[in-house]
């Protein structure tokens, strides 16, 4: 079956039409199979497709099922593979600022050795009154550092401990850190 296109043309014989003062006529498209007809072994048609698709998914399919994801074993909570906390923080003051100095931690909250440590987060928070003093909202701390074990600026490391200097304070006020 032929599909007919529009072509502008000098009019010829037979099926000439006239439109808006031009000359066109319709000119028959040759078949797909006219202009490339199928070479030897390969295949005709829809068939030739659908086999295709059939040896693909033959392969395709075992290499699916026999593939594995991850390693098996007991579930592990994202928790425990957080580092333990700092527990050895401590500040003491140093002419008009605080020395605030820590350990990196060396153990998972799970207890297993820490590999991976990518860095600190340094915070602090002024002490209000008791009446107005809020340490679990939102807004009382405020992060003055971020340390990173690799590159560490901002601070002194000296063996597995990291000191930071803090200056920026306010005679009077009492500061807490975490």
């Amino acid at each position: 079956m032929h599909t007919p296109i529009l072509t502008l043309s000098p009019p010829l014989k037979g099926r000439e039409r006239r439109a808006s003062g031009r000359n066109f006529h319709i000119l028959p498209l040759p078949s797909l199979r006219q202009l490339h007809p199928p070479l030897q072994g390969e295949g005709r048609g829809e068939d030739g497709v659908v086999r295709a698709l059939a040896s693909f998914l033959l392969v395709l399919l075992p290499l699916l099922l026999l593939s594995g994801c991850g390693k098996k074993g007991p579930l592990i909570p994202p928790e425990a593979l957080s580092p333990a906390p700092v527990l050895d923080l401590a500040v003491a003051q140093k002419g008009g600022g605080f020395q605030v100095s820590w350990s990196a931690p060396s153990r998972q909250e799970s207890g297993e050795r820490l590999t991976d440590l990518a860095g600190f987060l340094l915070f602090r928070r002024p002490v209000l009154p008791p009446a107005e003093d809020c340490e679990e909202c939102p807004t009382a701390y405020t992060q003055l550092l971020q340390v990173y074990v690799d590159y560490p600026q901002g601070v002194t490391k000296l063996g597995n401990r990291y000191l930071y200097a803090d200056y920026d304070l306010l005679e009077g006020k009492t500061y807490q850190y975490k």
